[in-house]
Formats: C-alpha cells, structure tokens, sequence
C-alpha cells in the first residue's frame, strides 16, 4: 500500500481525503491504537497553526484518540519546532502539530513526533498506513481518555528558545520579522523583544485564511523592502509553521538556506563546535557551500531532499548542523528538528560576536548558477516510463559537462522540481527549460 505520509507528515487539500474530518477521526484512532502496543494509554500532545481547519482537527483527531483511551493534551497555537521541543519536555508519548507548513489555507496537514521530538519512522509511518482500513478501528473502548489544556507552552518554548543564545543581548538591533500569519506571529515577537531588540512586523495578524498569503519565506520580497525603508540589521522570515527560515541582510538582498548554513557552519567550524566539521545537506544544496568551507576546514555531505532525511543521517553519524536549500536549518544542540527561530538566533548570536553585518560575512561565498522549474503535474508518474523524458534527460546528461541537474517529485505537492547547476547560467536555463516541457506535456496540468 502507498505510504500515506509524504516527505513531511500527511498533508493535502481540506475536505479532500485525507485531509477530511472523518479521515482525521481514524488516523486519531490508528496512531493511538498503534501506539498503545507500547505504552498503555498513550498522552498526545496536539499544536496547531493558524489555518481555520486546524482547530476543526485538533478537535476530531483528538476525539478519536480519547475514543480508543489515549490521553491528550492541548498546546494551542505554537510552531513545529515547539511541538517537537514541548512533546519530550512534557513527557509526551507522541506530539501531532497539525499543519500545512509553507502551503496556504486551502492546505492542511498533520506532523508526528515520537516521545524525544523526533519524526516518526518510517515502520510507524506505515503501521498507520496499513491499518488505515481496518474494521475493527471503529471499535469503541469501554474507557474513553481525557482531554485537558496545558496553558503554559508558549512560555516554556520561548524560555527554551532565549537560553539557546546564552546571554546575548540584542539590544541596539533593529530587525524585520515576517511570521507568514502562521504559527509563530506571538512567540516570534516576544523573543526577539525580550532579547531587547527593535522589531518591525509582516504577517502578524492571522485571520485563519492568509496564512502564507504573500508573505513568509515564499514572499520574502516586503521584508527586503522594510528593511530597506527602516534601515534595519536583517529581516528573519518564517514559514506558516516556522521551520523554515529565509533572511535578509541590512541591504535588503535575500539569504535563503544555503547562505544561512555558510554562515552558520564557517562560524562553527571557526569556535571548533562543528561536529566533524561536517555539514548535511541535500542534493540542492550549491556546489559552492562546498568550496566555502574547504577555506575552513569543512566539508558537506548530501542525502536525499526533505528535512527527515537530513535529521536520519546527523542522528546516524552525531552530527550537530544540517538544513536544506528551502531553509529547514538544523542544530541538533538546541532542538531535535528544523527550527527557524533559533536558526535566527543563532545568527544573530554571530553578528553580536563578531561585530560584522550579514553582507560582510557572505561577501567570500560564491555560488555556482542554478535554475528550478516546478512543474504542476496531475500524477506522479515514473520518468523511465515517459520516452520523451527520458529522451530529454539522457540529451541534457551529456551536454551539461561539469555540472549537475536534479528531478523529483515533491512529497508534499502536486509538482515536478527540475533543477539545474552550473558555471554557464544561459547554458543550464536551456537545459532545464527542455527537460520540464518534456514533463509537462507528458503529465502537466
């Protein structure tokens, strides 16, 4: 059976399976039911964001927990990375943070974490799936769990989040942020304010439909622009859940992950707190993250896309930063999954500790040309058995010489990323340009 969780959670349109109330209801049911061979009567903590189907969610998923006895607790409105860090300092046996991330209000979704804030794996992932139509997950327990609030999440993450950067000051930094509407548009501010810093605001008012609507890490172009207009340190914008990170530095241009783990990981490999000097990325990540930090001593691996991934292979080998190109970052020594927030405090960390300005410290990195086309696609069908895309790759493979290209389905949209990289940026726009009309007329929209 296809697995029903994509590269992070499940996740889909609302009112389209199985992002659906009565979909919910089982999932619910099923994680309880699967967990509870382990535990007895399993405690969930559940967060959300600010989508209005999230609360709809919350309410049927916990329903169909306290249905087959499990125990849940409510978090309300935090980030993902919250959840993760709130699920293991409660003592949680599992965390849901109900969630579309970056998508907009159509979409909805669901993240897991296990009892030490970590994804699920994959054998989980699909005892869920396998059990999904199982007749007996209707049956109803002689002894229904409870339902309580805890009130006091946002706090403890925020106490969490500020110990992350010891105590640094941030006062006398003026700095843009943009919380997408989502999940972060309370806790965001009031760390960055505790911390002493002036603040500008975007995407800090949620009315449960704009949630990533023009703003986020989509839309990173209105903090550039505020950032310019108050002359401010940098901007630091999130995604509707606030596990992406993209920034600006003080001349408004845009920084997204890649530049981040060049900052982060030259700053780490300087103090010697880079773990076998070693950075995981993606196979988006740029060449050029590679030649940086050769000057440093550093070096990157890289695994397959999506933020679990990179988590699997630091966990694997003890290595303490990795993130991806879409600014998931990394750092195991203060959270157990991508965390924006403390990825941005972190960077603002280095900027009070070395005195200098994001300009200066990207100004040695360059980055080799690189071209992504998203293709919306109506089914993901395999490309060795389209003739013309594989035609098309196989002419693309011989002339982009010493360079690099990358094709894969999302697992989180309906889409086909075709990306390219190279030294010949007119050369890698054809190519990649070839490849994704060959895609498109096979299986565009």
């Amino acid at each position: 059976m296809k697995n029903l969780f994509g590269t992070d959670g499940i996740r889909g349109i609302v009112g389209a399976y199985p992002i659906q109330p009565e979909s919910m209801l089982s999932i619910g049911q099923i994680c309880c039911d699967v967990l509870s061979k382990e535990v007895k009567k399993p405690v969930f903590l559940i967060g959300k964001d600010t989508r209005q189907s999230s609360s709809l969610i919350e309410q049927v998923l916990a329903s169909g927990i306290v249905s087959k006895g499990g125990e849940v607790m409510f978090v309300g409105i935090v980030p993902s990375p919250a959840m993760a860090y709130l699920t293991g300092y409660f003592k949680a046996d599992a965390g849901i943070m109900i969630t579309a991330s970056h998508n907009d209000a159509k979409h909805n979704g669901i993240k897991l974490f296990n009892s030490e804030g970590k994804k699920f794996s994959d054998k989980f992932e699909m005892d869920v799936t396998n059990r999904k139509f199982d007749n007996d997950v209707w049956d109803i327990v002689s002894e229904f769990g409870r339902m309580t609030r805890i009130e006091s999440g946002q706090e403890k993450f925020i106490q969490h989040a500020k110990s992350a950067i010891g105590n640094v000051s941030l006062k006398g930094m003026k700095i843009v942020l943009d919380c997408a509407h989502g999940a972060a548009f309370e806790i965001a501010p009031k760390i960055f304010q505790d911390l002493g810093a002036e603040i500008f605001l975007i995407g800090a008012a949620p009315n449960g439909d704009n949630i990533n609507f023009e703003c986020g890490s989509n839309f990173p172009e209105k903090a550039s622009k505020l950032v310019k207009k108050k002359k401010a340190d940098c901007a630091f914008i999130f995604d509707g859940d606030a596990d992406r990170l993209v920034i600006c530095d003080e001349k408004g241009k845009i920084i997204e992950g890649d530049g981040i783990l060049a900052i982060l990981a030259a700053y780490m490999l300087q103090k010697k707190k880079l773990h076998k000097n070693t950075v995981v990325a993606t196979h988006y990540t740029n060449k050029g993250l590679d030649y940086y930090l050769e000057k440093f001593g550093g070096k990157v691996i890289r695994v397959l896309n999506g933020d679990k991934c990179v988590i699997e292979e630091m966990e694997k080998h003890d290595y303490t930063l990795g993130g991806e190109y879409s600014g998931h970052i990394i750092l195991t020594e203060y959270n157990t999954t991508s965390d924006g927030i403390i990825a941005a405090l972190q960077l603002t960390r280095i900027m009070q500790d070395t005195g200098q300005k994001l300009s200066t410290l990207m100004k040695d990195i360059e980055w080799f040309p690189q071209v992504m086309i998203n293709v919306k696609v109506r089914e993901k069908k395999p490309f060795e058995k389209m003739k013309s895309v594989v035609k098309a790759i196989k002419k693309a493979d011989k002339s982009i010489d010493s360079g690099r290209f990358l094709i894969r389905y999302s697992g989180t949209e309906d889409v086909c990323r075709v990306m390219f990289e190279g030294e010949d940026i007119k050369h890698i726009n054809k190519l990649c340009r070839m490849v994704a009309n060959a895609i498109n007329k096979e299986v565009g929209i």
